[in-house]
């Protein structure tokens, strides 16, 4: 299975829990007259076996994604510097002096954005050139 197949599986197991966990609270306690749309304990044995699934996926997911992690903190952190770049006030007033101007400071933006964009080709390449087993 490609590594990005993984990602969906999780996903999906991901999204079966939640469903799971709302059917078992919906259905331990209910009024006298009311008939239980699923029975509590199978749907209690169902939500530990998908958890256990869930577990062992993010696990491999894990140990998976430390290839890229580099990548991705890289990632996080020119984000950071966007981030203080498109907060970083200037001014066209006569009464202030910028040491850079919006353009410039555009100019970097778009650098570090360059940057994000080629590391999520090379993380999304290996996502779906990864085998693994599962």
């Amino acid at each position: 299975m490609k590594f990005y197949q993984v990602l969906k599986l999780e996903k999906k197991l991901s999204e079966q829990l939640f469903e799971l966990n709302k059917r078992f609270i919906n259905n331990n306690c209910i009024s006298i007259n009311e008939l239980r749309d699923y029975e509590p304990d199978v749907i209690l044995d169902t939500i530990k076996k998908t958890s256990d699934e869930l577990i062992r996926i993010r696990f491999i997911i894990d140990r998976f994604n430390l290839n890229i992690r580099e990548l991705t903190l890289k990632n996080e952190e020119y984000n950071n510097i966007i981030n203080l770049l498109k907060s970083t006030p200037t001014s066209m007033s006569k009464d202030s002096i910028n040491f850079f101007t919006r353009a410039e400071l555009d100019d970097i933006i778009k650098e570090y954005q360059d940057k994000i964009n080629t590391n999520n080709e090379t993380i999304d390449y290996y996502k779906f050139i990864t085998d693994v087993e599962i």
